[in-house]
């Protein structure tokens, strides 16, 4: 090597040790496997794969005999009785076992897209009929994702008191405290079902960040868009209180359910659990844990929070819930990351107004949502076949949910009062 030569940089290690096609019963699930695959998605892949066949193998690690990625491949291949399946064998340590289990379908999910290369590779494609034909035409945002909404414009045209027609939809920038602008957008309408996620009065529009906080692309975004989020408590437990009564007095129809996304707090070293206000005139159904990864609280002297709760609640003396077998085997905790890509500060992910619309309500049902914010549970109720009723205080947010659900569901937005 001359004096000036370059050191050549050492190569990325293959970590892939072998092939084979092996008997997927033989195969060994791995046990902290955390994704879990809704019948849409088995009815796609699987009608994916009689159409094509594998085109990926199932990834074993050899060290430790447990599947990696490809678990609900195997899964189809078992119910099928196959008598073999592709494997892509991999040497891992444990722990490099568990950093792929935890970043694959995440590093995946960060992708974006480009709609209009997507819009023309659909159209190659002959969709059939069935499940792919369903995945497909749905053009990939309708089943979970939708497309990134635009930022919160600085002089929204949208007005508090304006009510806005999505499609079948409405949308009001209004006070859901305000019966009167609650009566106005429900337009003398009760409904079947609430999903909502109300401010956590975490004095989150007061934020001081430190240490790991400081370097996180959260405090940014709130420092940008942050709402007034902080009552002394006894006030805001009372206006949760009253909300709940308000609901129950003018909102919900008899059988009626509530889903509640909320967290515990703390304050003063001591843990505030929604349940101090709730459920208020409602019967409690269900605790529901939304285990979510991240959380701003590094610094706290605890262990690190990565949950928040959904509280399942019933108007009356019972409620409607989907008893088929696939809804009854979702657990009572709900693994799915917060949503990162909207422009939003505290978004929550599609998936959670999904599973409690789908669970208890039915199709052509209503749905209301007394903090829309970025409009999430009206894109869920769009998926579902349900009408959404949302309110949102903010004008600029309000504007951000109406030009969301049009674009998502093709319909152009009226003003009908205002």
């Amino acid at each position: 090597m001359t004096a000036n030569a370059t050191p050549k940089k050492e190569g990325w290690r293959n970590r892939i040790t072998g092939h084979g096609e092996v008997d997927p019963a033989t195969l060994t699930a791995n046990p902290r496997n955390w994704r879990t695959h809704p019948k849409q998605q088995r009815d796609a892949l699987e009608a994916a794969i009689d159409r094509v066949g594998f085109v990926q193998g199932v990834i074993v690690n050899t060290t430790t005999g447990h599947v990696v990625d490809g678990h609900l491949r195997v899964d189809l291949a078992m119910e099928r009785h196959e008598q073999s399946i592709a494997v892509d064998y991999v040497e891992l340590t444990e722990e490099e076992e568990a950093v792929v289990l935890a970043t694959l379908d995440p590093l995946s999910a960060m992708a974006g897209r480009d709609q209009d290369v997507l819009d023309d590779l659909l159209a190659s494609v002959d969709p059939g009929e069935g499940p792919l034909a369903a995945l497909l035409s749905q053009s990939l945002g309708e089943l979970g994702g939708d497309t990134e909404p635009d930022e919160p414009a600085e002089t929204p045209y949208v007005q508090r008191g304006d009510v806005w027609q999505v499609g079948e939809h409405r949308i009001m920038c209004g006070d859901s405290t305000d019966g009167g602008d609650v009566a106005m957008l429900l337009d003398g309408e009760r409904v079947d079902l609430i999903v909502t996620s109300p401010p956590y009065n975490q004095g989150i529009d007061g934020f001081k960040p430190s240490g790991m906080h400081a370097e996180a692309d959260w405090v940014p975004k709130v420092a940008r868009m942050a709402y007034a989020d902080q009552m002394p408590e006894d006030e805001y437990q009372s206006w949760q209180a009253a909300l709940l009564d308000q609901w129950m007095d003018i909102v919900i129809r008899d059988g009626g359910s509530v889903f509640y996304n909320h967290k515990i707090r703390y304050r003063d070293k001591a843990a505030i659990s929604p349940l101090r206000w709730l459920p208020g005139p409602f019967t409690l159904r269900q605790e529901i844990i939304w285990s979510r990864p991240g959380s701003v609280t590094q610094n706290a002297r605890m262990f690190l929070p990565s949950d928040e709760r959904v509280y399942w609640m019933y108007a009356g003396d019972d409620f409607y819930f989907d008893d088929s077998t696939e809804i009854k085997t979702w657990s009572s905790v709900w693994s799915f990351a917060p949503e990162r890509t909207k422009d939003h500060a505290v978004p929550f992910p599609v998936e959670l107004p999904t599973r409690s619309i789908v669970a208890c309500s039915k199709r052509g049902g209503d749905v209301y949502d007394p903090f829309l914010g970025s409009g999430t549970t009206a894109v869920a109720a769009a998926n579902q076949g349900r009408t959404c009723y949302g309110m949102e205080i903010s004008p600029a947010y309000a504007q951000v949910s109406i030009e969301r659900l049009a674009k998502h569901i093709g319909a152009e937005p009226v003003r009908v009062d205002g």
